[in-house]
């Protein structure tokens, strides 16, 4: 489980345009803001450690919290979460997110984005 310690924010083309609020989320100005004390679980964070144990994935991020440094996927992690949590507000569609969520993956240069990219859209097939 990852948590939030202070405000999360994120510019991205696809926020452009869009206003929503919530007491955890805001969207506005091309901007997503996620308040401090944000909760959710992430299977990409969940596979870091044993791909880190087994040589196939570099260590993440130095992160004292995290015993390989914080997870490569964390911010990805933590963006499609709020985005699927509210699906039904965000007037985003599944290949918006994809983008995100791409964009997000290829900021960091996370190894193997291609094919997170594409689990993702399986995953997003049940949404």
């Amino acid at each position: 489980m990852s948590r939030l310690d202070s405000q999360f924010q994120m510019k991205h083309r696809h926020f452009t345009g869009l206003n929503y609020q919530s007491e955890i989320v805001q969207i506005a100005n091309g901007q997503m803001n996620v308040s401090a004390s944000y909760e959710w679980k992430s299977w990409l964070e969940a596979l870091q450690t044993p791909l880190v144990f087994l040589g196939i994935w570099p260590i993440g991020v130095r992160d004292a919290r995290f015993a390989y440094g914080r997870p490569w996927v964390w911010e990805a992690g933590l963006v499609v979460d709020v985005l699927l949590r509210h699906r039904q507000e965000i007037p985003l569609t599944c290949s918006q997110i994809i983008d995100i969520f791409r964009d997000s993956l290829e900021q960091k240069k996370v190894p193997l984005r291609r094919l997170l990219v594409a689990i993702m859209k399986v995953r997003l097939l049940s949404f």
